[in-house]
């Protein structure tokens, strides 16, 4: 079941929606993330502390996530590794087939908005667009995930 949803969300990444707030903020304020809450702000270290997110829920729905790291200091040992950190920063936000085809589909796209100096990359997923923009040369890399009525659209 999961290989057919997996490949219908490759096949359609805009039907990729994100969970409710409700869900996202119960997941992240669990021990396993511990995401320190300021009214509908939550922020959070996942990886051994090298990526950094902050997120803005409201009108049961995130509005806003915003995440910091650097490529060449986050831990991964591998695809297989890089694949479990991805579904375990991902979960809270996503269920396990949207996670893989969200992977499979920027690891597919990102490479042709990566020039020799950045990346400035862009994916609408449903009700919202994530964006990827960085340093190749630093390895600072920023994601932004913003409701898409934050920026002009309507829901």
């Amino acid at each position: 079941m999961w290989q057919r949803e997996t490949i219908y969300y490759i096949l359609n990444p805009g039907k990729i929606r994100l969970k409710a707030a409700d869900e996202i903020r119960t997941t992240l304020l669990s021990e396993e993330y511990g995401a320190a809450a300021d009214g509908g702000n939550l922020a959070y270290r996942v990886l051994d502390g090298t990526v950094e997110i902050g997120i803005t829920l409201e009108d049961e729905r995130l509005r806003h996530l915003g995440a910091t790291f650097n490529v060449y200091g986050v831990p991964v040992g591998g695809i297989g590794d890089a694949l479990s950190k991805a579904q375990f920063v991902l979960s809270p936000f996503l269920s396990p087939p949207e996670v893989k085809a969200l992977c499979f589909v920027i690891g597919g796209e990102l490479p042709g908005y990566t020039t020799a100096n950045d990346v400035s990359y862009s994916l609408a997923l449903g009700g919202h667009t994530l964006f990827v923009t960085g340093s190749i040369e630093t390895g600072d890399m920023h994601v932004r995930v913003v409701c898409n009525t934050l920026l002009g659209e309507s829901p």
